[in-house]
């Protein structure tokens, strides 16, 4: 992808369907009220954008907004923002009596989960009998030394842990994005590990998020073999969690629905049927086969270099996995089919199964896709109140407990000056939701920047802040409350 010069970021707006439009024309939701407010976020950090918006009377504005890089029909890089997908076929599975409850344990459904996890605690290299492991740091491009020793975990992993990134798994970006503090340096330690016992496949990089060389069940076989954790169960600890869920989906799918000859099902095949093809969404995948025309409508992927931006993985000159994010969705292994940052859609897609979460399970044409107490149980349960590492406060925005009410996938909190509840979470590209299930409103905004790298890049977070408050103050003096 070529450098985009910031002089070219220009507030350009593209319009495209609003359907219908309010009543009012001077609301400040009105199609020209967002149109203005949107135009106005555009700047040289995000490049460009699409937003989708939905009122508490169910209509919806689009828009794309800024130098043109992302279109309507583009399909985005969910990453994250894939987790609530698999919170919602974990409460499908509870319903259908796959799983007794939430705090199921996981070896109940898993068995190789059945065995004793230690807890990486991280320590000075002076200490006595501590063990040492190298890793490399890609956004640092440096060798970096860790010397660590082990606790037993206190509990065993519970399925609820998995659904609410409590596992011990994690993220090595921590380590890598915060290398001069100590608590994220067991990220970076229980990686190493987990790659060796991953042998010669890729096991994970934050370069090359859904670029791994393993199925997910291959992958939660290298947890398992490493045996570690990096946080004692119930503690979040951020990244991954969901591809353990994955791999339980596949597994409780296959187990109570197998398919006429016997054959196992991939997620893909369990998430065509129970959700994509139900609500129409003809478009969503996780990977896209050599010579699948939606690879054109793929975008780039684009990083901040300090000045501008460019291919994000130009940043990344050492990078360890030959492939990268921009083309890890349309080339590569394509077999790591994972809730975790593995969907690609169009916005509008996205927003239709948002859509159907606030209408408790409905599509907008009221086809029953999901029972009404799964979408609850997606949109209200609320499990993390226990340990947050400090470091996390650093991603909170807005006033919102985001981390310490992580739940099926997403944060269930609320807006601290008016109590409206609030379901939200981000992806690796810089996209966001912002639900409002007692409104049954919602803004998505779609942009394809990724924050993870050398040169810090506040816009897009801040973007999408201002995207809440837009729809947030305009809710705060409502009265549109869906009947609840």
């Amino acid at each position: 992808t070529a450098t985009v010069s910031v002089l070219n970021c220009l507030p350009l707006v593209r319009l495209l369907s609003v359907v219908p439009t309010p009543a009012s024309p001077m609301s400040p939701l009105d199609s020209a009220s967002l149109d203005e407010r949107f135009r106005a976020m555009v700047a040289p950090g995000i490049g460009g954008f699409s937003v989708e918006l939905q009122r508490p009377d169910g209509s919806v504005h689009r828009g794309v907004y800024g130098d043109g890089r992302v279109e309507e029909a583009s399909m985005i890089r969910w990453y994250s923002q894939s987790k609530v997908w698999g919170g919602t076929l974990l409460a499908l599975a509870k319903h259908r009596g796959y799983i007794s409850g939430y705090d199921d344990l996981l070896e109940t459904h898993l068995l190789e989960f059945a065995r004793e996890f230690s807890v990486i605690v991280p320590v000075d290299a002076a200490e006595e009998g501590a063990a040492t492991v190298m890793s490399f740091n890609k956004v640092t491009q440096k060798e970096v030394i860790y010397h660590y020793r082990l606790l037993p975990a206190d509990r065993k992993i519970t399925v609820k842990d998995v659904v609410s990134e409590s596992a011990g798994i994690g993220y090595e970006q921590w380590a890598e994005m915060m290398p001069d503090r100590p608590d994220t340096h067991a990220y970076g330690i229980a990686h190493e590990l987990r790659q060796t016992a991953a042998g010669q496949k890729l096991f994970y990089a934050s370069t090359s998020i859904v670029g791994s060389e393993m199925t997910t069940r291959e992958w939660a076989s290298a947890v398992v073999t490493a045996g570690v954790l990096v946080a004692q169960p119930g503690e979040l600890c951020y990244g991954n969690q969901a591809t353990v869920l994955s791999y339980l989906l596949e597994t409780l799918y296959n187990k109570h629905e197998p398919s006429p000859d016997g054959a196992w099902r991939p997620l893909s095949a369990i998430a065509a049927e129970l959700l994509f093809r139900p609500l129409g969404l003809s478009d969503a995948a996780f990977f896209l086969p050599d010579g699948d025309v939606r690879a054109e409508r793929v975008p780039g992927g684009w990083g901040w270099d300090g000045a501008e931006l460019v291919d994000h993985q130009a940043l990344f000159p050492n990078r360890v996995a030959p492939s990268h994010n921009a083309v890890d969705h349309m080339s590569g292994p394509r077999v790591w089919e994972s809730f975790d940052t593995g969907l690609v859609m169009p916005l509008a897609e996205y927003g239709a199964f948002i859509a159907m979460l606030l209408r408790k399970g409905l599509s907008r044409e009221g086809t029953r896709i999901i029972p009404e107490d799964v979408a609850t149980d997606v949109t209200s349960s609320v499990f993390l109140k226990g340990r947050v590492a400090d470091f996390y406060s650093t991603f909170g925005s807005q006033g919102l407990d985001f981390f310490t009410n992580f739940s099926m996938g997403w944060a269930v909190t609320r807006d601290p000056d008016s109590g409206i509840q609030i379901c939200t979470w981000g992806g690796y590209a810089s996209t966001g939701v912002f639900a409002f299930p007692e409104y049954g409103a919602y803004v998505i905004i779609a942009p394809q920047v990724y924050g993870y790298g050398p040169h810090p890049n506040p816009v897009p977070a801040e973007v999408k802040g201002k995207a809440l408050e837009l729809l947030i103050s305009a809710l705060r003096s409502s009265t549109d409350k869906v009947a609840q």
